[in-house]
């Protein structure tokens, strides 16, 4: 089947992979970045793809770099299958709740919750009108209370995912009977930017995971899920 896959942050890391993947299967990639060297680099990496590949700039920050581009893929596009939100931001990462700036709250809570929530408010029309439609929101362990939030630090950052959690099981719940799945994904530690060297993961395992998602049924969704098994929130 022939999706049509929206990955935000596909310039590099986990989306670059998922894209990667999404394009060797035969579906339809939109990748956003929000730099017009990632845009290109994009382009560049899958120009074999190029007659599947749609690649927009994107700044999940600003309410009006989500609604023109959500306003291209409506008009470009008519419909979209799947939403895969994993862009992101990390800063902040080893700072105590007294240590976090202003700047650091806003930045994570813009980029990494508030971006993505938009972003769904605004395609929940394209996506409706989708293919077994679908919504991955990449989540993590450390917005996790199962994991026992892993120790102190971070704690904006943690947050966010927290909330993205929230968003995953509300979503699920309000679009039910649209036939829109919502599902949170948890990628574990993975060879990224953010993850470094040492991970034991790598993005291309990672993606195949993710891209499993998209066959599963609508009874799991509003679900976390993690090495193929629903996990605890």
């Amino acid at each position: 089947m022939n999706r049509r896959i929206l990955i935000t942050g596909a310039s590099r890391g986990i989306g670059h992979a998922v894209a990667r993947t999404a394009l060797e299967r035969g579906d339809t990639v939109i990748g956003t970045s929000t730099t017009p060297v990632g845009v290109t680099q994009l382009q560049d990496d899958f120009k074999e793809y190029q007659d599947r590949l749609t690649v927009l700039m994107l700044d999940l920050g600003s309410p009006a770099s989500i609604e023109h581009c959500c306003e291209e893929i409506a008009q470009g596009l008519g419909y979209l299958d799947v939403l895969v939100n994993n862009a992101g931001r990390a800063r902040a990462m080893g700072a105590q709740v007294i240590d976090h700036t202003q700047a650091d709250v806003d930045d994570l809570f813009a980029t990494n919750l508030v971006g993505p929530f938009n972003l769904c408010r605004h395609l929940i029309p394209s996506l409706a009108a989708g293919h077994e439609p679908c919504i991955i929101n990449v989540t993590g362990a450390l917005g996790r209370f199962a994991t026992d939030m892993i120790g102190g630090g971070a704690a904006a950052y943690r947050m966010t995912k927290a909330g993205i959690n929230v968003l995953t099981r509300v979503l699920s719940e309000e679009l039910r009977v649209q036939g829109i799945r919502v599902f949170a994904f948890d990628p574990g530690w993975v060879r990224t930017d953010l993850g470094g060297p040492d991970a034991p993961r790598c993005p291309e395992e990672v993606a195949a995971e993710l891209i499993m998602l998209l066959d599963l049924p609508a009874a799991l969704s509003g679900y976390c899920l993690k090495d193929g098994r629903v996990c605890a929130w």
